[in-house]
């Protein structure tokens, strides 16, 4: 929240980055429990569904009323600048 006051955000901007700050990794409730408690190194197959967590909490949050924005932050909360995010890899966002 500081780093949006000092960015001069808005208040409705604070609030949907406070909202998306707190629920970011809701998604993870559609993850199984053997992949999120794995103590080692997941394999490809459990990687690929764990990068999946962010579209979960996207898919849940996109049909609250007032929570539109801040499940498109949510949806986006392991991209890059680099392009090697995730979920869409991209630079910019690309909203669905």
């Amino acid at each position: 929240m500081r780093v949006g006051q000092e960015l001069g955000l808005e208040e409705a901007e604070l609030q949907n980055l406070e909202v998306a700050a707190l629920l970011h990794d809701i998604g993870k409730v559609g993850i199984p429990d053997a992949i999120l408690r794995k103590p080692t190194r997941l394999d490809p197959e459990e990687y690929a569904l764990m990068k999946r967590h962010s579209e979960y909490g996207w898919a849940v949050l996109r049909m609250l009323p007032g929570f539109e924005r801040a499940a498109l932050d949510i949806l986006h909360h392991h991209e890059s600048f680099d392009g090697k995010g995730i979920p869409r890899g991209s630079r910019t966002r690309k909203y669905p």
